[in-house]
């Protein structure tokens, strides 16, 4: 029985090794050029794609104990409280030091909470809170 088996498949499979042969076949010679294309592609890429020089992506104006306030955090905390005030946008230097000010005190609130083990509030207290700030 398994004799028969196998020569069921050698027969069957006759015409699939020759597509196979010839597959493998012109793979191998389309093969080099394509591997060679794909490099020169790749190499291209990371070329151009490495900044030659370098960037200043943000810039560190505080450290508070192992915490640093950026250039950003300042910039974002001035148009947040712009916008919540539905004031103007004034990026003056007695602005960026006031907003600068604010960030200090909450960083050294959250690192006191933090040592000091604060308890969270509850999550329906949040949502009380947020329903109140939603009225406003």
């Amino acid at each position: 029985m398994r004799s028969q088996n196998s020569e069921v498949r050698i027969q069957n499979g006759g015409s699939r090794t020759l597509l196979f042969w010839i597959l493998n076949s012109v793979f191998c010679i389309l093969l080099p050029p394509f591997w060679i294309l794909t490099s020169a592609f790749c190499i291209l890429f990371l070329a151009f794609s490495i900044p030659l020089f370098p960037e200043i992506i943000d810039r560190i104006v505080i450290t508070v104990a192992n915490q640093v306030i950026t250039q950003s955090q300042v910039d974002e905390e001035l148009r947040v409280t712009a916008f919540l005030n539905r004031e103007k946008l004034d990026l003056s230097a007695d602005a960026k030091k006031q907003a600068a000010s604010r960030l200090i005190e909450q960083a050294l609130i959250k690192r006191e909470m933090d040592l000091s083990r604060y308890p969270l509030p509850e999550l329906k207290d949040t949502g009380e809170s947020l329903q109140a700030l939603k009225a406003m």
